[in-house]
């Protein structure tokens, strides 16, 4: 399948953070799979980058919070499939290894981290069923960068909000072509996995959070609108006024602290109705 499509990437042990203390056997709290951003290229699941994040779903949302480390592009095989068997391997520890039952488990994304929660949804969605991998209640999508090689790549000086952001077209091209070193040995069928826009697909519920100033904006809102039309699914989008890209990250930093936990606190409400 897709995630074996490149023979020289292969499986491997990874490191995961926990943000709260441990699921433990019979525990009823949801725990979420957290999938950091950076592009593919930077950041990871320690403290030192993701503690914010990881400590504002675990007290703002009431979650349970494990942010796997998985391969990053900028390394050398880690370009995709990599990133992908990763998140694979992340999801089949939590059920198979800590005995989490799916209807628990909610995947979680932001930026990079939110693409890369998308192809395992697609992936289980297509392959869940012959390696025992049910789909989880839900997931949250934290200013998902969705179009990895396309649009946003190429007019980004064109978005309304790219003077109201942070995002530098470099680090988004830096990020692109690493992550897309493999994608042309693989073929068509790695196009659904690159990019969701205009290939929407059923899964479990979508709670989308992105801020209305940031340059990814306009994706977000249309992959809200195009998930919500596939038969069966349900989507909350989620909006805070004039925040730049990814407060669940650096909100700490950007000064958007009370909006990050605002926000956590809504993914929390909808988590509960699951």
């Amino acid at each position: 399948g897709i995630a074996r499509a490149v023979d020289s990437i292969v499986p491997g042990d990874i490191g995961a953070v926990w943000y709260s203390p441990p699921y433990t056997t019979g525990e009823a709290t949801k725990v979420v799979i957290h999938f950091h951003g950076g592009a593919y290229v930077i950041g990871n699941a320690r403290p030192n980058d993701t503690k914010f994040l990881g400590e504002t779903l675990a007290k703002s949302g009431n979650f349970k919070v494990l942010c796997p480390a998985y391969r990053l592009a900028s390394n050398e095989g880690g370009a995709f499939p990599a990133p992908l068997q990763d998140a694979i391997s992340a999801y089949a520890y939590v059920v198979r290894v800590l005995g989490v039952p799916p209807k628990q488990i909610i995947l979680s994304g932001d930026s990079a981290g939110a693409h890369l929660t998308l192809a395992l949804l697609r992936y289980i969605k297509d392959h869940g069923p012959s390696v025992s991998l049910p789909p989880p209640c839900g997931a949250m999508l934290w200013s998902a960068w969705v179009d990895v090689p396309g649009r946003l790549n190429m007019r980004l000086h064109d978005s309304p909000h790219y003077h109201s952001d942070y995002i530098h077209e470099a680090f988004i091209i830096w990020g692109r072509d690493s992550f897309l070193k493999n994608v042309k040995k693989i073929g068509p069928s790695a196009g659904p996995y690159m990019c969701t826009i205009d290939a929407p697909f059923s899964t479990c519920p979508l709670f989308i959070h992105t801020g209305t100033s940031e340059v990814l904006y306009d994706d977000d809102v249309l992959l809200a609108d195009q998930m919500q039309k596939v038969p069966g699914n349900k989507v909350h989008l989620q909006l805070t006024k004039n925040a730049p890209h990814d407060i669940l990250l650096v909100g700490h930093i950007a000064g958007w602290v009370k909006e990050a936990h605002e926000a956590a606190k809504k993914a929390g409400a909808w988590a509960a109705a699951l």
